[in-house]
Parts: C-alpha cells; sequence; structure tokens
C-alpha cells in the first residue's frame, strides 16, 4: 500500500482538545478534512486517535468565532444558572477534587484481538464497537452485543462511526487498495447496506445516526470545488436514497438529532457558532455567551453538548426550549475542557478521563496507574465506555460505571 503522511498523535489531539482559548481566527475545518479523507480507512487516519473523524472532531473543537449575531442568554435547567455566568477569571477550585470514581470494567475481547480502540456505544450500552488495524493497514472491527465481542468483516477495512439502540450501525468502509474510495454502509443484523451519494460528491465519513434510524453526514465536490460548497446529507430510516440539505458556504454537520435535524458549525477558519439545520436548511442558532467561541460536538435525546472557550464551563443545551446549562468543568491542567459525548439523561463525558453526571456533579474514570484514557461515550444509565493504555496493542477496552458510582 502507499505510505500516507503523518497526521497527529494521540499526544496532539489530547492537547486540541484541551488547548487555550484561541484568538478569533481559527483553524481551517475543511483544509483538515482534506488532509484525512484519504485516509479515513487506513491507518495514517487510526494514528489521530482513531481516523479521520478524530481529524474532524479536533478541529471542529478548534474552530473559534462570534456568532453572526448576538444571542439572548437564557436560563435552562442550569447547573450554573445563565444569570450568573461563569467569567474567565471565575475560580473553580470546588470541582478540583473529585471525590467520586466510577468503577471500570474490561470489556471481552475476541481470539486474536489487539490495540482496540472504542468507536461508539448505543443509549443503552448493548451494542459497542471498536477498532484496531490488521497488518495490511487496514480497520478491522470488532462489535460487542450484550458483551459479546465478534469481528465484523464484510469489507477489507470497516469501521463503525455510531449505534443507535435497536443495534443498527454505521460507519466506513473500503476495498483493500489504496487508491480505492471508501463508502458509507448501514449494518443491521448482519445485511450492509451501502449508502447513495450523488455523482461527482464525496462523504466526509463523519456518519452519525440517532434512535429513528435517520442517518446523517456532510458532502462536497471530488474536487472541492468551488471552495466552501458542502451540503448535508440525510439517508431517511431503512432508506438507502440521500435527501440533500442546503448549507450556508463551510457547512459542517456534526450529528443528526433525535428529530432529524443536523447539528452543526461553520467549518471555515473565521466563525462558527452551534447551529441546527431543518430538511430544508432553515437555521436554528443555540445560544452562547456573546463574545465567546462555541463548537457543537453531540447530541441525545433533546439534549446536546460541544465547546465552549468559556473558562471552567461545559455547555449542555436542551433543544426543547433552546436553552443554555453551564456545568462547571473540571480543570485539567492543559487547557479548556469541552463536551464531547452527551446521553439523553444529560449525561455528559470530556473525551478523557472526567464525566459529569445530569446534575454537573464530576466523577472520574480511574485506570491503573498513570496510562492514559479515552472515552467514547455514555449510556443512559451513565456507564462510559473507551480505553485506557497506549493506543497501540497495550490499549484495553473497559466500561466504567459511573451511574453506580459513590
Amino acid at each position: 500500500m502507499t505510505s500516507t503522511p503523518d497526521l497527529p498523535t494521540e499526544d496532539d489531539i489530547r492537547a486540541l482538545l484541551n488547548g487555550t482559548p484561541a484568538p478569533q481566527v481559527g483553524v481551517d475545518l475543511e483544509a483538515a478534512m482534506r488532509t484525512g479523507r484519504r485516509m479515513s480507512i487506513r491507518r495514517g487516519a487510526a494514528r489521530a486517535a482513531g481516523g479521520v473523524v478524530a481529524v474532524a472532531l479536533v478541529a471542529s473543537l478548534v474552530v473559534v468565532a462570534r456568532a453572526d449575531t448576538p444571542e439572548k442568554r437564557t436560563t435552562g435547567p442550569a447547573a450554573v444558572p445563565s444569570q450568573s455566568p461563569v467569567s474567565p477569571s471565575t475560580s473553580l477550585s470546588s470541582v478540583n477534587d473529585i471525590r467520586l470514581r466510577c468503577p471500570m470494567t474490561p470489556l471481552a475481547k475476541p481470539a486474536g484481538a489487539a490495540g482496540l480502540q472504542i468507536d461508539a456505544v448505543d443509549p443503552s450500552g448493548r451494542f459497542v464497537s471498536a477498532h484496531a488495524m490488521d497488518d495490511s493497514e487496514n480497520f478491522t472491527t470488532v462489535l460487542w452485543v450484550d458483551g459479546v465481542p465478534r469481528y465484523l468483516r464484510f469489507a477489507a477495512s470497516v469501521r463503525i462511526t455510531s449505534i443507535n439502540s435497536r443495534g443498527v450501525a454505521v460507519g466506513s468502509a473500503g476495498d483493500d487498495s489504496p487508491t480505492s474510495a471508501g463508502w458509507s454502509f448501514r449494518y443491521a443484523d448482519g445485511d450492509v447496506t451501502r449508502l447513495q451519494v450523488p455523482a461527482g460528491w464525496r462523504a466526509y465519513g463523519n456518519v452519525t445516526i440517532n434512535e429513528r434510524g435517520d442517518i446523517a453526514d456532510t458532502i462536497k465536490p471530488e474536487d472541492d470545488q468551488p471552495e466552501g460548497l458542502s451540503k448535508g446529507i440525510v439517508w431517511k430510516a431503512g432508506s438507502a436514497t440521500p435527501t440533500i440539505v442546503p448549507l450556508p458556504p463551510h457547512g459542517q454537520v456534526r450529528t443528526i438529532t433525535a428529530d432529524g435535524r443536523l447539528l452543526g458549525d461553520i467549518g471555515d477558519g473565521k466563525r462558527s457558532g452551534a447551529n441546527i439545520w431543518d430538511l430544508a436548511g432553515n437555521v436554528t442558532r443555540l445560544p452562547h455567551p456573546d463574545g465567546f467561541p462555541v463548537a457543537p460536538q453531540s447530541t441525545a435525546g433533546t439534549y446536546a453538548t460541544g465547546g465552549l472557550w468559556m473558562r471552567g464551563v461545559i455547555p449542555r443545551w436542551d433543544l426543547t426550549t433552546n436553552q443554555l446549562t453551564r456545568i462547571p468543568a473540571v480543570p485539567d491542567g492543559v487547557g479548556i475542557p469541552q463536551g464531547m459525548y452527551i446521553s439523553a439523561t444529560g449525561w455528559i463525558t470530556d473525551g478523557l478521563q472526567v464525566a459529569y453526571r445530569p446534575d454537573g456533579t464530576p466523577v472520574r474514570l480511574t485506570a491503573p496507574g498513570t496510562t492514559k484514557v479515552v472515552n467514547a461515550g455514555v449510556t443512559d444509565n451513565g456507564d462510559v465506555f473507551g480505553t485506557y493504555g497506549e493506543p497501540d496493542e497495550s490499549s484495553t477496552p473497559v466500561v466504567w460505571r459511573c451511574g453506580s458510582a459513590s
């Protein structure tokens, strides 16, 4: 296979995820996607925390700017009421010492598995996916169903990026060829369906699915011309035929909401914001404090979370009321924590070593010694799935039972 350019290491990504507030001109998300898309099912992308999705994730969290228009500050079921805003100088020493710890249990590994990295978990915790690399530098995927693991090998390279509670999984696959293009799929009960993309367009590979089975991603022209042109793409539940959603220039879809709308931002490196587009392209802007950059990341039920560059705050939006809750974040000694994953019950994780209960109480994801911890999703009952150890043969897939932490 042809060699691939070096992409960010896990240490790079952890630094970016927790980086200091950026100036008003940020990272070009499209440039990051162009760097990664050709390696979306190859080892080079996997070095960036498991694939091009991680590259996009990092870029989405460091893209910063003011919102297009000032947003009214609103109050939700706040852990920190919005009428008492947390400023960059506010001390959060009260949450520095996390007294609650989540007990950890390793997941069973299938024969021959090594270096597995958790990618996705469904809201119930019954379905969990992870990837490793084989000798041909393709993704090898493992799917756990009720704790029992098995390999998925319907293509030379397979990686799941999202699963719902019925066990319907979506992701990217590809042939064993350095020049072959990846393709998006739906996997359900052993049946694999290729998801259609309009001729002349290509998908980013950040494929996500909601609870009712709707699937979404972003598409761009194959030649990237004209610059900034992008569209949302939705495959409604059970269909492989897409619905195309108009987006503003540089629009990026991060995930799909429970009611089938698209949560995303503007990825031109100059503007950002937390936007929800309906299938006609009409936008609803989620509120955030004036003058603070913001970028959405995930959604579940009526909630969403992401990055808010307001020192010591993780956002949780209620999509029904369009209100913002500011959750006091645990400083990690590196930078500003982000909301990476959220459950329909209001649990949030930072993608690293801290989870937050629905009331905002932080709990620590413990691991032996000083090994690295990366989490990849939280269930409705507070179970967090992820990996500890180095991102190679020494990494171990685990579950932290945070809902029962005491």
